[in-house]
């Protein structure tokens, strides 16, 4: 990149089925922002080794569309969120970028998960067969998929892989929990603002994009069992953060 960078730069790491297409979407209509495009598939540029130092291909391959107005890059890949190699080449590439992580419960994010990897094919065992923790060492198509797609359980473990970003990255990881965003979109404010953003288009829970597929359900004896599990990591999470974490029916 010729001389220095004129804007700010943020990645959406994840976590998978938290909500970030929403969020995604919300900050890709500000006039502020240009999204890394296309937004499908992810561009999981920086899980292939080497991409530090692609900085300038990287940028002038997905952001074509650089305005007057345009303060910030932006690019979502929740694959990044459990990855060391992609933690480290961005902070490389990009050492003052913005990290936006978003959360939900684990319980239902594991759900939400188990139905996405069902509609697309990757699943075939019963809810509560694939919700036990001995089917998530199950093999996969790793040329078609970035990450194991039978990650329902540790993926919803966020503490570990949120300590990784911010060990690197500090106070530009921005946390959003996806109940208290739905409960009240005002709090979308206050990401556009750590983002170095003016305010623009609200945030609407009506505006939530890719937000389930099927209608497998948990029964009572397999959500207490998941809601036990995640018990630790929950409290490890809301230590981290520093605050607890209401909304979270199994926190």
């Amino acid at each position: 990149m010729d001389g220095p960078d004129p804007l700010a730069q943020a990645f959406i790491v994840g976590a998978q089925r938290c909500g970030t297409t929403s969020v995604a979407t919300a900050l890709a209509r500000h006039r502020q922002v240009a999204f890394a495009q296309p937004r499908r598939p992810e561009p999981k540029f920086f899980l292939t080794p080497g991409a530090a130092a692609e900085v300038d291909t990287y940028v002038a391959r997905y952001y074509p569309d650089i305005g007057p107005e345009t303060r910030l890059r932006c690019e979502k890949s929740t694959s990044y969120l459990e990855s060391d190699l992609a933690c480290a080449q961005i902070a490389e590439a990009f050492p003052a970028a913005h990290i936006v992580v978003v959360l939900r419960d684990p319980v239902d994010r594991a759900l939400s998960h188990y139905r996405f990897s069902r509609s697309e094919g990757a699943e075939v065992l019963s809810v509560e067969e694939a919700l036990d923790p001995d089917a998530e060492s199950r093999p996969w198509d790793r040329a078609a998929i970035s990450v194991s797609p039978y990650r329902y359980l540790s993926r919803g473990r966020y503490v570990d892989d949120l300590r990784r970003w911010q060990r690197t990255f500090g106070d530009a990881v921005h946390v959003v929990i996806l109940e208290d965003l739905l409960a009240d979109p005002r709090r979308f404010a206050d990401l556009e603002e750590a983002l170095g953003l003016d305010p623009g288009p609200p945030f609407s829970p009506d505006d939530r994009e890719n937000a389930g597929e099927g209608d497998d359900a948990l029964d009572d004896g397999t959500r207490a069992r998941l809601a036990a599990g995640f018990a630790a990591a929950n409290a490890d999470l809301a230590a981290l953060l520093g605050r607890p974490i209401d909304r979270w029916t199994h926190a």
